[in-house]
């Protein structure tokens, strides 16, 4: 907006294809996910992984959401609260422990 100098978050999942060069909107299902920027995102399985952010108000995120691309369905994770305040402009790298399905650490650096 740029009377008000804000910077709207958006909430919608679109998919890039390749083929065709064309971004197609997905609707989905699940737990709301409030609309966020620059938070961290990864893909593990068939999972999009998302981590923090900033809303539309400004104010840090500290969720941990995940969208199966299966079912095009949102959950919240059950995490520990890995920090006390909310996290952004951050990154991310997965790393994958074959001996522990299903699970997925956070690191964050100070």
């Amino acid at each position: 907006n740029p009377i008000l100098r804000l910077r709207e978050c958006m909430n919608d999942v679109r998919f890039f294809l390749i083929d065709t060069h064309e971004w197609r909107y997905k609707k989905v299902l699940g737990d709301f996910v409030e609309p966020r920027r620059n938070h961290t995102s990864f893909i593990v399985g068939h999972n999009l992984v998302v981590h923090g952010g900033v809303n539309n108000h400004g104010t840090y995120l500290n969720d941990l959401k995940t969208l199966n691309f299966k079912t095009m369905k949102w959950s919240s994770c059950s995490e520990q609260n890995y920090y006390d305040i909310g996290v952004a402009f951050h990154q991310c790298c997965v790393v994958v422990y074959p001996e522990r399905r299903n699970n997925v650490d956070l690191y964050k650096l100070p």
